[in-house]
């Protein structure tokens, strides 16, 4: 969805359709767009970032014209804990050699959390 912040602005829908990169599959994934002047941004950036961290994407204008995009930073993908309960959950029969599998043992009791405070 696209949504147009100040005078003389419309709402207008959108979709961003992609392809799963395994699969090869067509995704389509629903967004919305903010669309604000500089002076908008300015006025209440604490407002707009907010938007952003819910997921927005915020392009900013200089009249008609598109100066800057804001938007959510990436972040990594399904943890291993996540991966493997998904895994059990669907009743996979997948296995894993001994070494294999006491080597991520070892990366998963010795991993630390994951340090989000770059990405603020």
């Amino acid at each position: 969805m696209v949504v147009r912040l100040g005078k003389n602005r419309g709402t207008h829908g959108t979709f961003r359709v992609g392809f799963h990169r395994q699969t090869g599959q067509r995704m389509i994934e629903g967004m919305v767009r903010l669309h604000m002047s500089q002076a908008e941004l300015v006025k209440d950036i604490q407002a707009v970032l907010e938007k952003v961290r819910q997921g927005a994407e915020v392009i900013v204008e200089d009249g008609h014209h598109a100066v800057a995009v804001i938007k959510p930073v990436q972040g990594p993908g399904r943890s291993i804990d996540e991966c493997i309960a998904i895994a059990k959950a669907r009743g996979s029969g997948a296995t894993l050699d001994e070494g294999f599998a006491k080597d991520l043992e070892d990366i998963i009791a010795s991993r630390e959390p994951l340090d989000t405070s770059v990405w603020d």
